[in-house]
């Protein structure tokens, strides 16, 4: 290589401001390549070609610049390809792109983590903050891509010093205190803010701010403050996570389907370790019936059979609709509750009136029948019978099935 080339590799290489244009060609190059962006395959062909093309670019330079060089790419490919998602196209090409994107920039970020130097010290880092802030602050749309993590990430593997936190964190607290923007920005300044405060141990702050949001009425995602019990627990920082979790747990706020099910696996982690089952119960029950299936799990730990048949019977559930595990269990242990779920699936069935219901009505009976014959209340099960055979004497197509079941003569 001349002196001339290798000196404007090099003057490129270090030189941030140098970057996007290159970065911005590369994907204008790459996109005018190909016709339809809502293909998987033409997105995907979009995408290796313009990483084909940073890869040239920087092939020559120093490890550290083009790993930043490549890994600002991919950040600028995630935003370009978030706003043809949002415009164009949609389904499994979006989630299969997302996917192979989000793969591709944790890849690359590992990478540099590896390389001792790199987060450290080297200016590049400013160029990826500076795109992260912009999606995080300019645009009132929802994302795609998890930019805060990818915020609080780049943050998290930084040494003191490499960014100006005190400024971050000044900048953050004038978004929370600003009306005259959309409410989005202030849920994202709440989240980004909750992590310098952590460092400094400011939890009850963080706890006061989220409850200021409730109480003004505005949106709280309990999925973007979960995440730090998680970090406690993989710590061993219990006591920390429990005041976290019982705090998040207490908030009045509507809950995801995927959120409730975090709080409910974090929740069983604590009510063993601590026996804390009654407190575990109680929120159990307050967030059905999205709990379901930990609410009953949890009502047969603590050998609440009966609590455990009134919800099956609330929910009008069939005796083929309960888990078999729990259903034998139930009646290997106070087999007599069970009978209630039979009478009320058998009066069910014959409430439909139809040939086939009836034939399952049937099947019930005799299955009742048995269970009655193992308690030894045969006597019971002869007045049951006769009240229904009485009751639906007219009903000549169930008269029929439970002769043919030989239920009655």
């Amino acid at each position: 290589m001349s002196s001339t080339v290798e000196a404007k590799h090099k003057s490129f290489q270090h030189s941030v401001e140098a970057w996007q244009p290159m970065i911005v060609r590369a994907f204008q190059q790459a996109s005018s390549q190909v016709s339809a962006y809502f293909h998987y395959s033409s997105m995907m062909e979009l995408i290796q070609r313009y990483q084909h093309t940073l890869a040239q670019q920087s092939a020559h330079w120093e490890a550290a610049p083009r790993r930043w060089f490549q890994f600002q790419g991919l950040l600028y490919a995630m935003k370009k390809v978030e706003e043809l998602l949002k415009s164009a196209w949609a389904g499994s090409s979006q989630t299969w792109t997302m996917h192979y994107l989000e793969d591709a920039w944790f890849r690359e970020f590992a990478a540099l983590c590896e390389e001792h130097s790199a987060i450290v010290h080297d200016p590049q880092a400013q160029g990826s903050r500076q795109l992260i802030h912009e999606r995080l602050w300019s645009d009132a749309h929802p994302f795609i891509f998890d930019w805060a993590l990818i915020y609080r990430l780049l943050w998290d593997n930084l040494e003191p010093g490499v960014f100006d936190e005190a400024a971050e964190v000044a900048f953050l607290e004038e978004q929370l205190r600003r009306a005259d923007r959309a409410p989005v920005f202030e849920q994202r300044a709440m989240v980004a803010i909750t992590y310098f405060y952590l460092k400094e141990d400011k939890d009850e702050a963080i706890w006061a701010m989220l409850r200021r949001a409730v109480e003004a009425g505005k949106q709280v995602h309990l999925a973007d403050y979960l995440v730090y019990v998680a970090d406690f627990m993989q710590r061993e920082q219990w006591v920390r996570a429990l005041t976290w979790l019982r705090q998040l747990s207490a908030f009045p706020v509507a809950l995801l389907v995927g959120e409730t099910v975090t709080l409910c696996q974090y929740w069983q982690t604590f009510a063993d370790k601590y026996d804390l089952h009654d407190e575990y119960l109680a929120y159990l029950r307050q967030w059905l019936p999205w709990s379901d299936d930990y609410y009953q799990e949890q009502l047969l730990h603590m050998g609440q059979y009966e609590q455990w048949v009134e919800w099956q019977l609330h929910k009008r559930c069939y005796p083929a609709d309960v888990e078999r595990r729990q259903w034998k269990m139930v009646e290997k242990a106070a087999p007599h509750l069970l009978l209630p779920i039979y009478h009320q699936a058998i009066a069910g069935l014959i409430r439909l009136k139809q040939r086939k219901a009836y034939q399952e009505a049937t099947k019930l009976m005799k299955k009742l029948r048995t269970l009655y014959r193992k308690q030894k209340k045969q006597d019971q099960w002869q007045r049951y019978l006769v009240h229904l055979t009485t009751r639906f004497a007219r009903l000549r197509a169930l008269q029929e099935e439970m002769r043919k079941g030989q239920l009655i003569n």
